[in-house]
């Protein structure tokens, strides 16, 4: 898989790069003040991971001689793990036991196994080579990639939920059209909805759509990443993770999605041999501390089929300051001493400040008239729209006797975010003449 490429991926990437030069040519491995650090540091900061736990893969009853993809599960708190070569036969010999996917506890130990390979017995015979794996939270869907058919799966694991079970379906899209040819790890962006898909020869990210448009891509060679093996998404800060797998030791770049170089982790106290997959989980030990889980295959099956030596070490992560994403919401409430009125914002949020209203939208308000005949405004019909924390318009329905159908409506919002309130002032006259209004309106997201 990886290893057929290995010495040609090096000469490939360095021999025109002074920078990648000055990275292979460094002293000892994972020693900060050595050129490799000082080409890959770029004046940015150093972290030296510590190692916390190492998991045995080799030693599961269905064991993985070498694992690749990681990828963390919020909901369910596993650890999901594939191998893309556990079901080659080398000299006769094979270690496949039904199962290149496992699903395992932060510490190890496994819940769950499938097998979406083509080898019997499997019901999901997607791919042979599953190299890296991803998982979107808000579908549910899994991505994996194939650095052999250069694709990217997208895996929707049915009623259950669960991958490589009967009911699961799967598409795909190629890499090699946006010039991406060795897919190798892959992360699912949550803060925009996008893929995020390492070259290992290119030495490039690139960010895809689910469905496979090519967003961007950022160099990360400059960075001192020569053969980037795995990427993971960071959710506190919307950064990206990228594991190199470098001749003079593996490192941890993060870079932001514009390829800026904010800092590199030293990951040397793993002693990785052939790191290939990274995940950015809660530590093992319950205490909320944020870790980097790596794979590591060690000796590959086609060097020596005898041996089988797969790893997972969990290393220590630096403490990373949470950066307030910008998102769309739509937050509801209601007004106050009006049971079944309903007031929703559309708002453009950052963090829970609230930076803009989009759009204003409330169902029945009742108003008071000069002619003694309340009427109600059902708002759902208008919407009203503002800049800033001001709205107003012109539109919306009136219910009720002698009903009219311009309406003047102003309002205001204060507090913030998801604790907003507000209070909206509504002035009209009905066809009939009657003056009505709902002055200060106070309404209160629940």
């Amino acid at each position: 898989m990886r290893d057929e490429l290995g010495d040609r991926r090096h000469t490939r990437l360095c021999g025109a790069a002074a920078i990648c030069a000055a990275v292979i040519a460094g002293g000892a491995a994972g020693a900060p003040g050595n050129s490799a650090f000082a080409a890959a540091g770029a004046q940015a900061a150093v972290f030296k991971a510590s190692l916390v736990r190492t998991i045995d893969t080799a030693a599961f009853s269905q064991p993985s001689p070498d694992p690749s993809g990681l990828t963390y599960l919020e909901a369910t708190d596993r650890i999901v793990m594939v191998d893309g070569e556990v079901e080659e036969t080398v000299g006769g010999i094979t270690h496949f036991e039904g199962a290149n996917v496992w699903e395992m506890t932060r510490s190890g130990a496994v819940t769950r196994t499938a097998n979406i390979s083509k080898i019997a017995p499997t019901q999901v015979p997607m791919t042979d080579e599953p190299t890296g794996v991803a998982f979107d939270p808000g579908t549910g869907r899994y991505y994996v990639t194939d650095d052999s058919a250069k694709r990217v799966y997208s895996l929707n694991p049915g009623a259950d939920g669960l991958i490589g079970t009967s009911d699961d379906s799967w598409t795909h899209f190629s890499t090699t059209g946006s010039g991406n040819g060795d897919p190798e790890g892959i992360a699912f962006d949550t803060w925009r909805g996008e893929l995020v898909v390492a070259d290992g020869v290119g030495a490039e990210i690139y960010r895809y759509t689910p469905a496979g448009s090519l967003v961007g891509q950022v160099d990360v060679l400059s960075k001192g990443v020569a053969d980037p093996e795995s990427v993971e998404f960071n959710p506190a800060n919307g950064s990206f993770f990228v594991l190199s797998n470098r001749l003079s030791g593996p490192i941890i770049v993060e870079v932001s999605t514009s390829g800026e170089l904010l800092q590199t982790i030293d990951v040397a106290a793993a002693g990785a041999h052939k790191p290939a997959g990274l995940t950015y989980a809660p530590a093992s030990d319950g205490s909320g501390a944020q870790r980097f889980y790596i794979s590591d295959r060690g000796v590959d099956n086609n060097t020596d089929p005898r041996i089988v030596d797969g790893k997972i070490y969990e290393l220590t992560a630096p403490a990373t300051t949470p950066e307030s994403k910008v998102t769309n919401e739509k937050l509801c409430g209601k007004f106050k001493g009006v049971p079944d009125s309903r007031v929703c914002l559309r708002a453009k949020l950052k963090g829970d400040e609230l930076k803009k209203v989009k759009s204003f939208r409330f169902k029945r308000l009742p108003t008071s008239c000069s002619d003694g005949v309340d009427r109600t405004i059902a708002g759902k019909d208008g919407r009203i729209r503002g800049k800033g924390k001001r709205f107003q318009s012109r539109k919306g329905k009136v219910v009720g006797p002698a009903s009219g159908e311009k309406l003047l409506v102003k309002g205001k919002v204060f507090g913030g975010g998801k604790k907003a309130r507000g209070s909206v002032r509504i002035d009209y006259r009905a066809d009939d003449g009657a003056t009505c209004s709902a002055r200060n309106a106070r309404w209160k997201l629940t």
